[in-house]
């Protein structure tokens, strides 16, 4: 389990264990001396509820913004958020030299106002790193909202020369771009990484 698991179970728990300990505390009162009144037991009874409520509220605002600032939690990943891209291939209907990929919008949400969200493409021969390959195209920068956010690639000539060259098979990345970095500042996704990008999302498929 990464530390952002272990912080979730730790609210949790904490909520949860506020409640058990007011159950408890009721029925010590409820149970207790004769000689302690109605009306006291009443008002003790409201103080603890009211500590409960403010304690497991506390607990659940935690695990709340756990999830807010780290959306890797929900794709179990603890050093980036690969899994973000839910989908990609070849666009429907079919256009000669057009590709989509569909990332999960709500996982990135928090990244929102310092980043935009892009998608790249490539042939990888197998003769290096993947991430030193060089990419042949690249999407437009979008801004990232709630829901599906689906990604359009024109394929430029080095794609297409590849392609006539009988290369098949494209890897696809999806890529989360600082503000202030520009689709231009490079054409690796090593270099992409040592700008600022974060990678969310990669896989292999048509055409």
């Amino acid at each position: 389990m990464s530390s952002e698991d272990y912080m979730f179970l730790f609210a949790a728990v904490s909520a949860l264990g506020a409640l058990v300990s007011v159950a408890q505390a009721f029925l010590q009162i409820f149970k207790g001396p004769e000689r302690t009144s109605g009306r006291k037991k009443t008002r003790i009874a409201f103080g603890l509820a009211i500590a409960a409520l403010i304690t497991s509220g506390l607990g659940w605002y935690q695990v709340h913004q756990i999830y807010a600032k780290n959306p890797y939690v929900k794709y179990q990943s603890a050093k980036n958020l690969m899994g973000a891209m839910t989908a990609y291939g070849v666009s429907y209907p079919p256009q000669v030299g057009h590709v989509f990929a569909k990332v999960d919008g709500d996982a990135i949400i928090s990244y929102a106002e310092k980043y935009k969200v892009a998608v790249v493409v490539f042939h990888d021969p197998g003769t290096s790193d993947t991430r030193d390959v060089e990419i042949s195209d690249k999407s437009n920068l979008f801004d990232i909202a709630g829901g599906d956010i689906r990604i359009e690639l024109v394929l430029g000539n080095k794609f297409m020369s590849e392609v006539s060259k009988g290369y098949t098979g494209t890897k696809y990345a999806a890529l989360l771009v600082p503000n202030k970095v520009s689709m231009g500042q490079f054409s690796t996704l090593r270099e992409a990484e040592s700008v600022g990008i974060k990678i969310i999302g990669g896989g292999f498929g048509p055409p």
